[in-house]
């Protein structure tokens, strides 16, 4: 029984240090995310340009004399945010599939516990039953 009790909290404790450990990180992605927003913030967003005219303007200003590299600049910007994001999705499938793990033991674990429980009311109820019949065979030795 104190087993289980102990196998409990051993994992009780496991989960509370992976939270902690799932808090930073995710305090970490925020930070990430709110400096990515900045990054994004301060790009001009091509969206607001109506026509062919302004996309050139805006290809051949602000010395971007290679259209091309602002391009390509550009898409290599979002495939890095693409690899960050397969990453993150990599890693938070692998703490999930751990947690997943964690908690089918915990599962397993508690059903052992209700099993020792169950066992263990059956034996009180036995010792019970035996306490009640050698009290009957002193009152009769009495009598």
């Amino acid at each position: 029984m104190f087993f289980c009790k102990s196998k409990i909290e051993q994992i009780k404790n496991s989960h509370q240090r992976e939270i902690k450990t799932l808090k930073q990180e995710n305090k970490e992605l925020k930070d990430e995310i709110a400096r990515l927003y900045s990054l994004e913030n301060e790009r001009e967003p091509v969206s607001s340009l109506s026509g062919k005219e302004e996309v050139v303007e805006l290809l051949i200003s602000k010395d971007y004399s290679d259209g091309i590299q602002f391009l390509k600049s550009n898409v290599a910007y979002f495939l890095s945010l693409l690899k960050n994001l397969n990453g993150l999705s990599i890693e938070i499938n692998d703490d999930i599939g751990k947690i997943k793990t964690d908690a089918g033991k915990l599962t397993d674990d508690i059903g052992k516990v209700q099993k020792s429980s169950s066992e263990l009311n059956n034996v009180s109820g036995a010792l019970s039953s035996s306490v009640d019949s050698i009290t009957e065979i002193i009152n009769l030795i009495k009598d």
